[in-house]
C-alpha cells in the first residue's frame, strides 16, 4: 500500500489545487473519489492541509515581525469545509497568510507551511474568529481574511493590515511596522466601512438616541478603542432588537 503513496498524492494534487474546487473534482469522478478516500484511508486527511508551502518570507530592513501576534497561537482551520483542530497558527497580517507550524515525528522539526489560502473558509487564532469574504462582498479585488467580531444579522469586521514605517520612538530611525485596523459593517447588501462613531450611528440610525445615551453612560469613546467601541454598541443595537 505504502508504494502507492506517490501516485495517491500527486492525483489528490492535482484535485487540490485545480482551479475548480476539489470537491465538485472528486464528486464528479468515481475514480478520483475512490483514489481520495484510500489517500484519507492511509495518510489521514489532515494530511491534506500540510500539503502547501513551506513559508519563509523575511523582512531584513524591518525591526518589527509581520504577525498578528509573533507567537504560535492554538488555533482551527476550516479548510475545504472541514474543521481542523489543535493546530498551531500564526497569522502574517502584512501578505494575508494562515500558516500553521507542523511537526514531522520522523525527524523532530518544525516547519512553517502555508496551507492552499484560497482553500481556507475560516480560521481561529485563540477564540478569534478570521473569515475569507470575496471580493463581490468587499469590493476589493481579491478575497482577503477578515476578523468577525459581530456575527448578527449585520456582520461587524475587522481587517488587519501592516505597512512599513520610519520608526523614530527608538533612538536612531529604523524601519518597523505599523498595526492598523479598519472596522466594517456588512449591511443588507453594502459593505460600509466605519471611521468614527458618528458614521456607524449613521448606519444604525433607527436605534441612534438609544445607542447614543448608551455610548454616554458606558464613556464609551472611539479614539481610545474603535474596535471596543463598535463591537459594544453593534451588540447593543441587537440587544435592543430582541435579537441574542
Amino acid at each position: 500500500m505504502r508504494k502507492l503513496l506517490p501516485l495517491l498524492q500527486l492525483a489528490i494534487g492535482a484535485c487540490l489545487y485545480n482551479t475548480a474546487p476539489a470537491q465538485n473534482l472528486v464528486s464528479q469522478n468515481p475514480s478520483i473519489e475512490a483514489l481520495s478516500n484510500q489517500y484519507d484511508a492511509e495518510v489521514g486527511y489532515s494530511g491534506r492541509i500540510f500539503n502547501g508551502a513551506e513559508y519563509g518570507i523575511k523582512y531584513p530592513d524591518v525591526v518589527d515581525h509581520a504577525f498578528l501576534v509573533s507567537e504560535w497561537q492554538p488555533g482551527s482551520i476550516n479548510f475545504l469545509d472541514r474543521a481542523y483542530k489543535g493546530l498551531e497558527l500564526r497569522y502574517d497580517i502584512v501578505n494575508d497568510l494562515v500558516v500553521l507550524k507542523h511537526y514531522n515525528p520522523n525527524d523532530g522539526i518544525s516547519i512553517s507551511i502555508m496551507p492552499a489560502q484560497e482553500k481556507i473558509n475560516s480560521f481561529t487564532l485563540s477564540s478569534v474568529k478570521f473569515v475569507r469574504l470575496p471580493p463581490q462582498v468587499t469590493g476589493e479585488q481579491k478575497s482577503r481574511f477578515y476578523e468577525l467580531i459581530v456575527d448578527k444579522e449585520y456582520k461587524l469586521v475587522a481587517r488587519h493590515t501592516k505597512e512599513k514605517f520610519i520608526d523614530k520612538s527608538r533612538g536612531a530611525p529604523v524601519v518597523g511596522f505599523q498595526h492598523k485596523v479598519k472596522l466594517y459593517l456588512k449591511k443588507d447588501n453594502e459593505f460600509i466601512i466605519i471611521r468614527s462613531k458618528r458614521a456607524l450611528l449613521k448606519v444604525l440610525e433607527d436605534k441612534k438616541k438609544e445607542l447614543a445615551d448608551y455610548s454616554r453612560a458606558r464613556r464609551l469613546y472611539w479614539h481610545e478603542n474603535p474596535k471596543r467601541t463598535a463591537a459594544m454598541l453593534v451588540g447593543y443595537y441587537f440587544d435592543l432588537k430582541g435579537e441574542n
